[in-house]
């Protein structure tokens, strides 16, 4: 992926992450996918761990707002910790 689409995607999880941390925690599983699939794993875990944080807010598994970000599908029923640490391996996240 472009530097650029990384960017754009950064900026997009930046702006989220206090107004609507749900959607940002999307935007960080989407980075962290990218990044592990570029092989900078510093990167995905740093990503997927903020993903992570945000979603353990919630006390209830969420559907996701998007479907896909970047290519990156979303789960197709919820999105939790779980699913983001699952679908992360074998990142220790």
């Amino acid at each position: 992926m472009k530097r650029r689409n990384y960017k754009t995607l950064y900026q997009k999880f930046n702006s989220l992450k206090n107004t609507d941390p749900r959607e940002a925690a999307e935007y960080g599983f989407a980075l962290a996918v990218l990044y592990q699939k570029a092989g900078k794993k510093t990167k995905a875990v740093r990503f997927g761990k903020a993903s992570i944080d945000m979603l353990n807010k919630y006390s209830e598994d969420c559907t996701p707002h998007n479907v896909i970000i970047f290519g990156v599908a979303m789960p197709s029923s919820f999105i939790h910790e779980g699913v983001v640490r699952e679908r992360l391996q074998p990142l220790v996240l």
